[in-house]
Protein backbone atom coordinates (compact mmCIF):
# COMPACT_ATOMS: atom_id res chain seq x y z
CA UNK A 1 0.00 0.00 0.00
CA UNK A 2 1.37 3.39 -0.98
CA UNK A 3 1.97 6.26 1.37
CA UNK A 4 -0.97 8.50 0.04
CA UNK A 5 -3.35 5.12 -0.03
CA UNK A 6 -2.12 4.49 3.99
CA UNK A 7 -3.34 7.90 5.03
CA UNK A 8 -6.50 7.76 3.20
CA UNK A 9 -7.53 4.80 4.90
CA UNK A 10 -6.06 5.83 8.13
CA UNK A 11 -8.35 9.23 8.02
CA UNK A 12 -11.27 7.31 6.82
CA UNK A 13 -11.08 4.73 9.47
CA UNK A 14 -10.53 7.57 11.87
CA UNK A 15 -13.77 9.32 10.95
CA UNK A 16 -15.42 5.80 11.72
CA UNK A 17 -13.97 5.88 15.09
CA UNK A 18 -14.51 9.72 15.77
CA UNK A 19 -18.37 8.88 14.56
CA UNK A 20 -19.09 5.65 17.09
CA UNK A 21 -16.63 7.23 19.76
CA UNK A 22 -18.26 10.63 20.35
CA UNK A 23 -21.62 10.75 19.03
CA UNK A 24 -23.58 11.08 22.83
CA UNK A 25 -20.77 13.69 23.61
CA UNK A 26 -20.97 15.86 20.77
CA UNK A 27 -24.56 15.93 21.91
CA UNK A 28 -24.41 16.84 25.06
CA UNK A 29 -26.03 13.77 25.98
CA UNK A 30 -23.92 12.17 28.91
CA UNK A 31 -21.74 15.02 30.53
CA UNK A 32 -18.19 14.45 31.45
CA UNK A 33 -17.89 13.09 34.83
CA UNK A 34 -21.16 11.66 34.58
CA UNK A 35 -20.72 8.35 33.42
CA UNK A 36 -17.25 7.33 34.17
CA UNK A 37 -17.43 3.84 32.20
CA UNK A 38 -18.10 5.37 29.65
CA UNK A 39 -15.42 8.38 29.73
CA UNK A 40 -13.28 5.41 29.81
CA UNK A 41 -14.75 3.57 27.19
CA UNK A 42 -14.29 6.46 24.96
CA UNK A 43 -10.84 7.26 25.97
CA UNK A 44 -10.12 3.79 24.80
CA UNK A 45 -11.71 4.16 21.43
CA UNK A 46 -9.57 7.51 21.20
CA UNK A 47 -6.15 5.53 22.22
CA UNK A 48 -6.89 2.99 19.52
CA UNK A 49 -7.26 5.85 16.90
CA UNK A 50 -4.32 7.29 17.87
CA UNK A 51 -2.33 3.85 17.43
CA UNK A 52 -3.80 3.24 14.12
CA UNK A 53 -3.10 7.27 12.60
CA UNK A 54 0.62 6.31 13.81
CA UNK A 55 0.43 2.78 12.20
CA UNK A 56 -0.49 4.23 9.32
CA UNK A 57 2.04 7.01 9.32
CA UNK A 58 4.83 4.22 10.09
CA UNK A 59 5.24 6.24 13.85
CA UNK A 60 4.77 4.62 17.12
CA UNK A 61 4.26 5.46 20.24
CA UNK A 62 7.40 3.81 22.69
CA UNK A 63 6.77 1.02 20.23
CA UNK A 64 9.02 -1.26 17.89
CA UNK A 65 7.49 -1.44 14.76
CA UNK A 66 9.18 -4.35 12.13
CA UNK A 67 8.63 -4.47 8.56
CA UNK A 68 8.91 -8.31 7.96
CA UNK A 69 8.21 -9.40 4.11
CA UNK A 70 6.42 -6.33 3.02
CA UNK A 71 4.14 -6.06 6.30
CA UNK A 72 4.40 -3.74 9.60
CA UNK A 73 4.33 -5.77 13.02
CA UNK A 74 4.65 -3.67 16.11
CA UNK A 75 6.06 -5.49 19.11
CA UNK A 76 4.90 -2.96 20.91
CA UNK A 77 7.42 -3.84 24.10
CA UNK A 78 7.26 -0.12 25.71
CA UNK A 79 6.98 -0.32 29.74
CA UNK A 80 6.62 -3.31 31.40
CA UNK A 81 4.18 -6.02 30.77
CA UNK A 82 1.40 -6.61 32.93
CA UNK A 83 -0.03 -9.44 33.22
CA UNK A 84 -3.73 -10.00 34.27
CA UNK A 85 -4.55 -12.45 37.35
CA UNK A 86 -8.02 -13.23 35.84
CA UNK A 87 -6.37 -14.54 32.66
CA UNK A 88 -3.15 -16.12 33.96
CA UNK A 89 -6.10 -18.22 36.36
CA UNK A 90 -8.67 -19.12 33.29
CA UNK A 91 -5.74 -20.50 31.02
CA UNK A 92 -4.34 -22.32 33.76
CA UNK A 93 -8.15 -23.69 34.46
CA UNK A 94 -8.33 -24.32 30.26
CA UNK A 95 -4.61 -25.70 30.49
CA UNK A 96 -5.20 -28.48 32.84
CA UNK A 97 -8.58 -29.63 31.40
CA UNK A 98 -7.53 -29.83 27.92
CA UNK A 99 -4.15 -31.39 28.29
CA UNK A 100 -5.59 -34.47 30.48
CA UNK A 101 -8.46 -34.54 27.81
CA UNK A 102 -5.51 -34.72 25.22
CA UNK A 103 -3.87 -37.15 27.38
CA UNK A 104 -6.16 -39.29 27.59
CA UNK A 105 -7.12 -39.70 23.76
CA UNK A 106 -3.83 -39.43 22.58
CA UNK A 107 -2.41 -42.25 24.85
CA UNK A 108 -2.74 -44.84 21.93
CA UNK A 109 -1.21 -43.14 19.31
CA UNK A 110 2.01 -41.76 22.31
CA UNK A 111 2.50 -45.50 22.36
CA UNK A 112 2.39 -46.35 18.76
CA UNK A 113 5.10 -43.21 18.33
CA UNK A 114 7.29 -44.25 20.95
CA UNK A 115 7.71 -47.90 19.32
CA UNK A 116 8.29 -46.12 15.97
CA UNK A 117 11.05 -43.92 17.82
CA UNK A 118 12.56 -47.10 20.09
CA UNK A 119 13.61 -48.95 16.51
CA UNK A 120 15.63 -45.76 15.36
CA UNK A 121 17.87 -46.26 18.81
CA UNK A 122 17.35 -44.83 22.21
CA UNK A 123 16.61 -42.68 23.98
CA UNK A 124 12.69 -42.66 23.00
CA UNK A 125 11.99 -38.91 25.11
CA UNK A 126 14.43 -35.81 24.11
CA UNK A 127 14.71 -33.22 26.90
CA UNK A 128 16.02 -29.90 26.86
CA UNK A 129 16.78 -27.20 29.34
CA UNK A 130 13.95 -24.22 28.33
CA UNK A 131 13.37 -20.44 29.27
CA UNK A 132 10.05 -20.38 31.02
CA UNK A 133 7.89 -17.86 33.11
CA UNK A 134 10.16 -15.65 34.95
CA UNK A 135 12.80 -16.61 33.67
CA UNK A 136 12.73 -20.21 35.48
CA UNK A 137 14.75 -23.12 33.50
CA UNK A 138 12.82 -25.96 33.04
CA UNK A 139 13.29 -29.35 30.92
CA UNK A 140 11.26 -29.71 27.83
CA UNK A 141 10.36 -33.12 26.75
CA UNK A 142 9.35 -34.44 23.08
CA UNK A 143 9.62 -37.25 21.30
CA UNK A 144 13.30 -37.69 19.76
CA UNK A 145 13.60 -37.11 16.08
CA UNK A 146 16.61 -36.79 15.33
CA UNK A 147 19.89 -39.31 16.18
CA UNK A 148 20.84 -39.91 19.70
CA UNK A 149 24.14 -38.09 19.15
CA UNK A 150 22.78 -34.75 17.63
CA UNK A 151 24.63 -32.19 19.53
CA UNK A 152 28.10 -33.20 18.62
CA UNK A 153 27.10 -34.15 15.32
CA UNK A 154 25.63 -30.31 15.01
CA UNK A 155 28.88 -28.91 16.22
CA UNK A 156 31.09 -30.74 13.36
CA UNK A 157 28.56 -30.04 10.75
CA UNK A 158 28.65 -26.25 11.24
CA UNK A 159 32.38 -26.16 11.67
CA UNK A 160 32.75 -27.88 7.95
CA UNK A 161 29.74 -26.26 6.54
CA UNK A 162 29.86 -21.88 6.45
CA UNK A 163 26.22 -22.09 4.50
CA UNK A 164 24.83 -23.87 7.18
CA UNK A 165 26.29 -22.15 9.98
CA UNK A 166 24.84 -18.85 8.66
CA UNK A 167 21.88 -20.36 8.59
CA UNK A 168 21.63 -21.66 12.00
CA UNK A 169 22.61 -18.19 13.07
CA UNK A 170 20.22 -16.74 11.60
CA UNK A 171 16.91 -19.21 12.66
CA UNK A 172 18.54 -21.69 14.90
CA UNK A 173 17.37 -24.01 12.92
CA UNK A 174 18.34 -25.96 9.38
CA UNK A 175 15.75 -26.47 7.03
CA UNK A 176 17.12 -29.78 5.21
CA UNK A 177 18.90 -31.49 8.74
CA UNK A 178 20.70 -34.03 8.01
CA UNK A 179 20.48 -35.44 11.57
CA UNK A 180 16.47 -36.03 11.64
CA UNK A 181 15.46 -39.54 11.31
CA UNK A 182 13.70 -40.94 8.78
CA UNK A 183 10.78 -41.20 11.21
CA UNK A 184 11.33 -38.09 12.47
CA UNK A 185 11.03 -36.41 9.83
CA UNK A 186 7.24 -37.62 10.04
CA UNK A 187 7.28 -36.72 13.44
CA UNK A 188 8.24 -33.01 13.06
CA UNK A 189 5.62 -32.75 9.98
CA UNK A 190 2.88 -33.87 12.06
CA UNK A 191 3.66 -32.09 14.73
CA UNK A 192 3.45 -35.44 16.81
CA UNK A 193 6.71 -35.23 17.83
CA UNK A 194 5.32 -31.95 20.46
CA UNK A 195 2.64 -34.54 22.36
CA UNK A 196 4.97 -35.39 25.25
CA UNK A 197 4.96 -31.76 25.91
CA UNK A 198 1.42 -31.98 27.50
CA UNK A 199 2.95 -33.44 30.34
CA UNK A 200 5.19 -30.07 30.63
CA UNK A 201 1.90 -28.51 30.69
CA UNK A 202 0.20 -30.22 34.10
CA UNK A 203 3.35 -29.69 35.85
CA UNK A 204 3.13 -25.91 34.98
CA UNK A 205 5.84 -25.53 33.17
CA UNK A 206 4.00 -24.54 29.66
CA UNK A 207 0.62 -23.77 29.05
CA UNK A 208 -1.15 -24.58 25.59
CA UNK A 209 -0.69 -21.62 23.92
CA UNK A 210 1.96 -19.20 24.32
CA UNK A 211 5.13 -17.80 23.37
CA UNK A 212 7.49 -20.81 21.45
CA UNK A 213 9.61 -22.08 24.05
CA UNK A 214 13.34 -21.11 24.03
CA UNK A 215 16.60 -22.14 25.16
CA UNK A 216 18.71 -19.51 27.25
CA UNK A 217 20.77 -18.87 24.56
CA UNK A 218 18.43 -17.97 22.37
CA UNK A 219 16.90 -15.65 24.50
CA UNK A 220 19.69 -12.69 24.05
CA UNK A 221 17.69 -12.44 20.88
CA UNK A 222 14.93 -11.30 22.10
CA UNK A 223 16.45 -8.05 23.27
CA UNK A 224 14.65 -5.72 25.06
CA UNK A 225 11.47 -8.04 24.33
CA UNK A 226 12.66 -10.70 26.31
CA UNK A 227 11.01 -9.40 29.16
CA UNK A 228 7.34 -10.24 27.64
CA UNK A 229 8.73 -13.55 26.87
CA UNK A 230 9.33 -14.49 30.22
CA UNK A 231 6.12 -12.66 31.30
CA UNK A 232 3.81 -15.80 30.42
CA UNK A 233 4.62 -19.24 30.24
CA UNK A 234 6.07 -20.67 26.78
CA UNK A 235 2.87 -22.90 24.77
CA UNK A 236 2.62 -26.02 23.06
CA UNK A 237 1.26 -23.94 20.29
CA UNK A 238 1.22 -19.98 19.69
CA UNK A 239 1.14 -17.17 17.50
CA UNK A 240 4.18 -17.57 15.42
CA UNK A 241 3.40 -21.66 14.90
CA UNK A 242 -0.07 -20.86 13.26
CA UNK A 243 1.54 -17.78 11.59
CA UNK A 244 3.95 -19.66 9.07
CA UNK A 245 6.19 -20.89 11.95
CA UNK A 246 9.48 -21.56 10.58
CA UNK A 247 8.87 -19.96 7.17
CA UNK A 248 9.19 -16.71 8.83
CA UNK A 249 11.93 -15.15 9.98
CA UNK A 250 13.04 -14.83 13.61
CA UNK A 251 12.12 -10.69 14.06
CA UNK A 252 8.88 -11.71 12.72
CA UNK A 253 8.40 -14.74 15.58
CA UNK A 254 9.99 -12.31 18.62
CA UNK A 255 7.19 -9.31 17.38
CA UNK A 256 4.31 -12.30 17.09
CA UNK A 257 5.54 -13.45 20.65
CA UNK A 258 5.26 -10.20 21.86
CA UNK A 259 2.09 -9.21 20.41
CA UNK A 260 0.50 -12.49 22.08
CA UNK A 261 1.52 -11.65 25.29
CA UNK A 262 0.17 -7.90 24.79
CA UNK A 263 -2.97 -8.71 23.69
CA UNK A 264 -4.36 -11.28 27.09
CA UNK A 265 -7.50 -12.02 24.95
CA UNK A 266 -8.99 -16.15 25.59
CA UNK A 267 -10.87 -15.53 22.14
CA UNK A 268 -6.93 -15.36 20.74
CA UNK A 269 -5.87 -18.42 22.25
CA UNK A 270 -9.35 -20.13 20.84
CA UNK A 271 -8.41 -18.48 17.22
CA UNK A 272 -4.77 -19.90 17.90
CA UNK A 273 -6.29 -23.54 19.22
CA UNK A 274 -8.12 -23.69 16.34
CA UNK A 275 -5.77 -22.24 13.77
CA UNK A 276 -3.43 -25.00 14.71
CA UNK A 277 -5.34 -27.85 13.70
CA UNK A 278 -5.60 -26.75 10.98
CA UNK A 279 -1.90 -25.72 10.31
CA UNK A 280 -0.56 -29.00 11.60
CA UNK A 281 -3.41 -30.97 8.82
CA UNK A 282 -1.44 -29.29 6.34
CA UNK A 283 1.65 -29.30 7.36
CA UNK A 284 2.91 -25.49 6.71
CA UNK A 285 5.98 -24.30 8.24
CA UNK A 286 6.95 -27.54 9.52
CA UNK A 287 10.58 -28.51 8.98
Amino acid sequence: MSTDSAHRAANEQARTYDAAATPGARQGYFPAGRLPWLDARLASMRERREDFLRAARGESRGHLVLVVDGEEVSTAHAGEPQISFVWTCIKRLADVCFASVLLVLAAPVMVAVAATVAASGRPILFRQARVGRNGKMFRLVKFRTMVPDAESKLNALLLSNPELRKEWDLTQKLQDDPRITRSGAFLRHSSLDELPQLFNVLAGDMSIVGPRPVIEDELSRYGASARWYTAVKPGVTGLWQVSGRNDTSYARRVALDVHYVRMQRIWLDAFILVKTIYVVLLGKGAH
